[in-house]
């Protein structure tokens, strides 16, 4: 059985696959206008540190700074927990979001198509 060009063995995981499927243009807009030290504002204080920012881990208890992000190679890393990645990677693990929900989430929040 197929649906739109998918292989499904059930009709009705094909419709959902199907329905929340995001188009790549949207993706690449998400990635080329969220800004990585905004959203991750909305979840950590950030304060400035040279050109990169610093804070508290958001994944682990912890007194002095161990997180940091850079802007400008739109990348964090937190050394307390070992985690990092880009905007949507940190969408995903602090909200507990998949790929699709994540992404879903800055289009929102940058108010993309």
């Amino acid at each position: 059985m197929s649906n739109s060009g998918f292989n499904c063995f059930k009709r009705s995981f094909c419709f959902i696959f199907v329905a929340y499927m995001i188009s790549q243009t949207t993706i690449n807009n998400v990635f080329e206008t969220a800004r990585l030290e905004e959203v991750i504002g909305d979840f950590v204080q950030l304060k400035k540190a040279g050109s990169n920012f610093k804070g508290l881990s958001p994944f682990t208890d912890e007194r002095s700074p161990s997180f940091m992000v850079s802007p400008v190679k739109q990348i964090w890393k937190d050394f307390s927990s070992g985690k990092g990645g880009n905007v949507v990677a940190f969408v995903m693990e602090h909200e507990h979001f998949t790929y699709p929900e994540a992404i879903r989430y800055l289009a929102k929040r940058y108010i993309l198509k």
